[in-house]
């Protein structure tokens, strides 16, 4: 039954990060910056035909899923809430699959203000990989 489980897991999380490479490279499309004639600011990701375009360059801010091993010691990171269902999750997996994490409260601990001002958060759970974020978590 166990092995069962982590073959579901792993397709699971290969699945996952089929999904995750799909729309990377699907976030990498051309976007255009435009000016019409009335002074209105126009994006698109379509160039306009009557009109000169600024083609804009679009940077991801994530890390792509890829199998976590543990012999690679990898820094693992969390800025939580104790509200957060998805910090919950997150910490539970860490735990029952061995992952070493260093956890800092963004609500509650001076640090995890701080920090997660640095790296601009916009939610939680934000979780680093060795100073790459993730956004989001899902297993």
């Amino acid at each position: 039954m166990q092995e069962k489980v982590e073959q579901i897991r792993i397709v699971l999380i290969t699945l996952f990060g089929g999904f995750l490479i799909l729309m990377a490279s699907e976030a990498h499309s051309e976007i255009y910056k435009w000016t019409d004639d009335s002074g209105k600011t126009h994006f698109s990701d379509q160039s306009p035909t009557d009109s000169t375009a600024e083609q804009l360059e679009v940077n991801i801010n994530s890390y792509t899923a890829g199998k976590y091993s543990k012999s690679q010691s990898k820094k693992v990171v969390m800025y939580s809430a104790t509200w957060c269902g998805v910090c919950k999750e997150a910490k539970r997996y860490f735990e029952d699959n061995d992952i070493a994490y260093r956890e800092y409260d963004m609500e509650n601990s001076e640090k995890g203000r701080r920090d997660f001002k640095k790296y601009k958060g916009k939610g939680v759970a934000l979780i680093l990989v060795d100073h790459q974020r993730m956004i989001d978590f899902n297993v």
